[in-house]
């Protein structure tokens, strides 16, 4: 065997891996040839000492970082990645969160009147608009001035204070004629405004009154002339819906500011007379509702 030929077979040598007959003929040519042993005796070291040596592990990671910067994941992937992996850490505490904010969203539901009526408004599917006020009449809302102050109503036409016969006169043509044109007036009102506690309908002017008064006699059987001969004292009119002035009636008197302390003075003469409603001011002609009672 050749020097050539047995430093081939060293390594085979080493990793025990030769048949028995190269084996018997490589150690016969060790023992006969100085060089040859030499050689396989630094072999020898040089494979123990690197047998001696420790087995160099990669880092933690190392492998999947080398392959992603050879090949880039797709977004996707690592969004999937960054939110549920890994399961056992991120999926019981994603489940915990989602009962709290159920948990919560149903406290806040069962708490708020508003927000359970504006979930549940659109179910019905229409929304019932607001019901508008019925439109009043002029004459139902002159019936309902009964009672009602007024800061600045506008002044009734005044009438100027005639003497003797000429008043009279002035009163019996006007009479007939309000009464007239009053009385289709005075039903439609009474149907329109069935709860009117007035049993009877005065004729007056537009507006409401300017004060509105009881006024209970002590004697019912010379009011009408009492109230009468009043009204002409103070200068003013006095504009009624019967013949006769009794209980029961309602009658309208207009006088000029300056003599209603007169006026409220003989009424107070006549009988019990009580001020119901009142505006603050008074024009230059007072418009008065007497109601007549028992």
């Amino acid at each position: 065997m050749t020097c050539h030929k047995a430093r081939d077979l060293f390594s085979a040598r080493a990793d025990d891996l030769l048949a028995a007959e190269q084996r018997v003929a490589l150690d016969g040519h060790l023992q006969g040839c100085a060089d040859c042993s030499r050689a396989w005796d630094r072999f020898s070291r040089t494979v123990s000492l690197l047998h001696s040596v420790a087995e160099a592990r990669a880092p933690s990671g190392f492998a999947a970082r080398v392959i992603g910067a050879a090949r880039p994941e797709p977004w996707h992937r690592r969004l999937f990645r960054g939110v549920f992996l890994p399961l056992r850490v991120k999926l019981p505490l994603e489940a915990a969160a989602v009962v709290l904010v159920s948990t919560l969203v149903i406290f806040l539901y069962r708490e708020s009147p508003e927000i359970e009526r504006a979930i549940e408004a659109p179910r019905s599917g229409v929304v019932a608009p607001a019901a508008e006020a019925p439109a009043k009449s002029a004459e139902v809302e002159q019936a309902q001035g009964y009672g009602q102050t007024a800061a600045a109503p506008p002044p009734a036409p005044a009438e100027p204070p005639a003497v003797g016969g000429r008043l009279d006169a002035a009163r019996e043509v006007r009479a007939p004629r309000d009464q007239d044109v009053q009385a289709p007036r005075a039903k439609e009102i009474q149907k329109s405004v069935p709860s009117m506690p007035e049993p009877k309908a005065a004729a007056r002017a537009q507006g409401p009154f300017h004060l509105m008064g009881l006024l209970r006699p002590k004697s019912p059987a010379t009011l009408d002339v009492q109230l009468d001969d009043l009204v002409k004292q103070v200068g003013g009119i006095l504009v009624r819906d019967a013949d006769r002035v009794g209980p029961g009636s309602i009658v309208e008197v207009v006088v000029p500011r300056e003599a209603y302390p007169r006026l409220e003075t003989g009424l107070r003469q006549i009988g019990d007379f009580t001020v119901e409603t009142r505006a603050k001011a008074f024009p230059d002609q007072v418009r008065i509702g007497l109601r007549i009672a028992q």
